[in-house]
């Protein structure tokens, strides 16, 4: 488009340069690029005027300043002063994308409470009569399919009207627009042509920015007014609805153009009279509007308002009666955070609401819908924001102190404010004997869990509503009331304490299918869930239940079982049509869908208060040795991986266990080919990667030994900030591009050497660079330098996780409570013999390791080897040339196993078929005193020849 046609009859004045074409319209000088219009704002954090030489640099073709000073002193590119940023920048973007609004049919809603209600409800209502309509508010920009998440209620013009104009080409009919006090004051509006607008009510609030009630008022009824007017001037044809019980409802209408149609609703004053006729508990109540009785799926007389001025609204701008728009809303399904049944309470459960509430008016308004249910006491949880109108505090205080019977005061958003002064200015509005009636807590999941569990009768959570954050300082952490309350109640069923409640118990089933990309087909309204499981043998009521496809299992046989055992959400590929009782959300791919819930609950843990740290550990030997350490090091807030659940189904088994309590996850990966674990880091995203070994292991899939290291090193392939590895593969080029490597092992310039002079006596470690400081010697029960090295490992990598070392007693301490597997070096007295169980796995470079422990060892040596699987075709000459590591090591080597036959052959050592030959030789063979070394591959089951050797040597010294 032409820069001086598309300026044309707009109020902008021309500073300099020529013409141009303009292609796009940007606000950020990084959205900059050939063809684009920059529009430099003052705004209110940045000034972005600066950013002008960056957005010339991108190749914007035109620029807009909103100071003279400002503007470029020479070159080419034509330069335009507005005087009113957001009102041009509206009327700017209006005629760019085309006058969008005067193509819709556009409501424009404004008032204190209620615009995101009313708005909700004009939503349902024109779509149920075969309207498109496009929503711009409070809690969300949203048409149909597509949502954006709206960061204030007015955004600029350039969000309106763009999105407008992407909504006229995806076949919108209507735009619903919510117009705050600061959209309508600073004209972030301009441009657009309304054909309704409708007012709630007004009482005091963001009296920070407008300073006086009445100019509140101006700001607000300029909807009625300027914007108003403008839109009849372009040839809208307008009405008006108000809240006529509302004092200020008259002063909305005094500017009204006398062109306008009007309708004034209420219980006791206008032409259109609201009226309830029957409370029908929390599922809703039945209301009389205009003369047209209807169910109306929500509480309070506030909802019988707010639907009744979206019905006028629709009936007066499509040409509906108000009988059909009210039918409409029978099957309206509420608004997030207005009011919201948080959860499928059950009988004798206290019925829990989360509302928007942050205004005492709000606030007064609210608590008599819960009186009003009759169900025992009510109890209010509220909190008021930081660096916002301080002076309605008290009276938010008060107003939940008078309207509950009992309320506990916490944080909202305290932002830059300190949460107790707030909380201080909100009992400062009780009464003096009233005071000490009110419980308070910093922490808002604290304070819910206190009013749930106290409960005899409804609750209201007030202040946060919909927001799925908690802004603290200028950070937003994850914090969603609704899910807060779901994860207490959850508590409260199971008698658990919330510390252990994961945090998918707290999920919606919206929030399940827009996680995993699924489609919801039942149970819209469940929620609460217990754990999730991908066995139907292990369900349990309320659980959560995957349904997983492979090569001998499927999940889908099972659907109807779980679905009898009580299962509270079943994600499948497909479900038998007869199928009822739990909620449903049908996905394409089970597996893939279980792995985006695994990491987005990973990636809710780095969000929330307190942050989670994630290590990913692999490597050839030691995964599992060094992910226990680690978790015994860091203590009770991990979340670690269980037996050896790492791999694509093992790894989200694990992060679904995810919960509040947990401030580290570490995930140990483990990989049969080259892609595996870039696949599991892209799951987890490890901000810490160890990698414990490099070794012949898997080599059917990965080829050799290079193909190991590029597999492993798909660890760091998602952006970790610290490798961990042994000093050894430090020089392998596969490892360079990582920012911060820390090495450990025996070699004197590592990160962390490890001594280890004898396999059975204690580990020294010395520290280097990162790890400066760290000098200790501590006893481990873990015999075998590459042990010590295991434990080195662990150590770094709480030192990268955390930035502090573990004291030597506290490592002492800690690793002494570490509980390994069975199989993991375990020693055993049998008959005066000592048996060392090693059984769990083995590779090469493990059966090395565990044969040069056993040669430390005094006395007669035995070596029991089975096979090594997934070797490749190097696996005959593997196996032999571990047969002759054997041979020095032991004094006599026995070999079971067909698979394993060339270890014998390479020890020159004793072959035995199976488990009871070889055991019969060892009991007949093996005097007292001996030592043997059990050590296989898991296939092989090794560790069953214990109970037979416990057998035949019973009674025999």
């Amino acid at each position: 488009m032409n820069v001086l046609a598309l300026m044309n009859d707009l109020p902008l004045a021309r500073l300099s340069g020529g013409d141009a074409e303009v292609y796009a319209i940007a606000t950020d000088s990084r959205a900059v690029t050939s063809g684009t219009l920059f529009f430099a704002r003052e705004g209110w954090f940045v000034d972005s005027h600066k950013f002008i030489p960056a957005a010339v640099a991108a190749g914007a073709s035109a620029i807009v300043v909103t100071r003279e000073e400002a503007a470029p002193l020479a070159g080419d590119v034509p330069v335009f002063l507005s005087t009113a940023e957001d009102r041009d920048l509206g009327l700017l973007c209006d005629s760019f994308f085309g006058e969008p609004t005067k193509e819709l049919k556009v409501f424009g809603v404004t008032g204190t409470n209620g615009k995101t209600s009313v708005s909700y409800m004009l939503e349902h209502t024109l779509r149920e009569l075969g309207e498109r309509p496009a929503v711009i508010g409070t809690v969300t920009h949203r048409f149909e399919s597509r949502e954006i998440p709206a960061l204030n209620t007015t955004p600029d013009g350039l969000t309106i009207h763009g999105f407008a104009r992407e909504c006229i080409d995806a076949g919108a009919t209507c735009l619903i627009l919510e117009v705050s006090s600061h959209g309508a004051f600073l004209e972030r509006v301009a441009g657009v042509a309304f054909d309704s607008v409708g007012f709630t009510n007004l009482t005091a609030d963001h009296l920070d920015f407008h300073n006086t009630f009445e100019a509140y008022l101006d700001a607000k009824r300029m909807l009625f007014g300027k914007f108003l007017d403008a839109s009849i001037a372009r040839g809208k044809s307008a009405n008006a609805t108000v809240f006529a019980d509302d004092p200020a409802s008259e002063a909305m209408l005094s500017v009204v153009d006398e062109s306008v149609a009007i309708s004034r609703t209420g219980f006791v004053s206008g032409d259109s009279r609201i009226e309830l006729v029957e409370l029908l508990g929390a599922a809703g109540q039945r209301v009389r509007l205009d003369g047209a009785e209807g169910m109306l799926p929500v509480v309070g007389a506030h909802n019988v308002v707010n639907a009744a001025i979206a019905c006028s609204m629709a009936a007066a701008t499509i040409g509906v009666s108000v009988t059909e728009a009210l039918a409409a809303l029978r099957s309206f399904a509420g608004i997030p955070g207005r009011f919201e049944l948080a959860y499928d309470f059950r009988l004798g459960e206290a019925p829990t609401f989360v509302d928007y509430a942050h205004s005492p008016d709000a606030v007064e308004r609210a608590l008599p819908v819960l009186r009003n249910l009759g169900v025992g006491a009510t109890s209010c949880v509220l909190g008021c924001g930081g660096d916002r109108d301080a002076a309605k505090r008290p009276m938010m205080g008060l107003a939940a102190y008078e309207g509950a019977n009992t309320a506990v005061f916490t944080s909202d958003n305290p932002r830059s404010e300190d949460t107790n002064a707030i909380i201080d200015q909100m009992v400062a509005g009780l009464p003096a004997d009233g005071r000490d009636k009110v419980q308070r807590t910093g922490n808002r999941t604290t304070a819910i869990d206190l009013a749930l569990r106290s409960a005899t009768g409804p609750v209201l959570i007030a202040g946060k509503g919909h927001e799925t954050y908690q802004e603290i300082g200028s950070v937003r952490f994850h914090l969603d009331d609704r899910e807060e309350v779901r994860r207490v109640v959850r508590s409260q069923r199971v008698n658990a304490p919330l510390a252990s409640i994961p945090l998918l118990s707290g999920w919606s089933v919206s929030r399940v299918a827009k996680v995993v990309d699924g489609r919801i087909v039942a149970g819209a309204n469940r929620n609460v869930w217990g754990a999730l499981t991908t066995d139907s043998r292990k369900v349990a009521t309320d659980d959560v239940f995957v349904a997983l496809r492979g090569e001998r299992f499927d999940g889908h046989e099972f659907l109807t079982q779980a679905a009898e055992a009580g299962v509270g959400l079943l994600i499948a590929e497909e479900v038998p049509s007869e199928l009822s009782g739990p909620a449903v959300v049908i996905v394409k791919d089970s597996l893939v869908a279980l792995q985006a819930l695994g990491s987005a609950l990973l990636d809710e843990g780095r969000k929330r208060q307190g942050g989670l740290g994630v290590i990913g550990v692999t490597g050839s030997n030691g995964k599992t040795t060094t992910k226990e350490l680690l978790a015994s090091l860091i203590g009770d807030e991990t979340l670690a991986t269980a037996g050896n659940f790492n791999n694509h189904i093992g790894l989200p088994l694990t992060a679904v266990r995810l919960t509040d309590s947990h401030r580290t996850a570490v995930l140990e990966m483990g990989a049969n080919g080259p892609d595996d674990i870039t696949q599991l880091a892209a799951m987890a995203r490890p901000e810490v990667a160890v990698v414990t070994s490099i070794g012949a292991a898997h080599l059917e899939g990965f080829g050799d030994l290079e193909g190991v290291r590029r597999a492993k090193a798909g660890i760091v392939s998602q952006g970790a900030t610290v490798l961990v590895l042994p000093h050894s593969e430090a020089g392998h080029a596969v490892w360079k591009h990582v920012g911060k490597t820390w090495t450990f092992g025996p070699e004197a310039d590592a990160t962390l050497q490890v001594i280890r002079p004898d396999a059975f006596g204690p580990v020294s470690f010395k520290g280097s660079g990162a790890a400066s400081g760290i000098e200790m010697t501590v006893e481990f029960a873990l015999a075998g330098l590459h042990n010590g090295c295991n434990l080195a490992a662990a150590l770094l990598a709480v030192l990268a996780s955390t930035r502090v070392a573990p004291s030597q007693a506290d490592v002492a301490s800690r690793i002494s409570r570490t509980e390994l597997p069975d199989g993991r070096l375990r020693s055993l007295t049998v008959s005066n013999r000592t048996v060392i169980d090693d059984a769990y796995n083995a590779n090469p470079a493990s059966m090395i390791a565990s044969l040069q422990l056993l040669s430390g060892i005094a006395g007669f040596r035995i070596a029991v080897l089975g096979e090594m699987n997934e070797l490749g075709s190097d696996a005959e000459s593997l196996h032999r040339e571990v047969g002759v590591v054997a041979a020095k090591n032991a004094d006599t080597v026995i070999v079971i196993g067909e698979p394993a036959r060339a270890i014998a052959e390479g020890a020159n050592g004793h072959f035995f078929d199976d488990l009871d030959a070889a055991a019969t030789w060892l009991t007949a063979n093996v005097d007292a005193g001996a030592t043997l070394l059990l050590k296989a591959s898991r296939g092989a089951n090794l560790e069953r020849i214990i109970p037979m050797l416990e057998s035949g040597w019973e009674g025999r010294s």
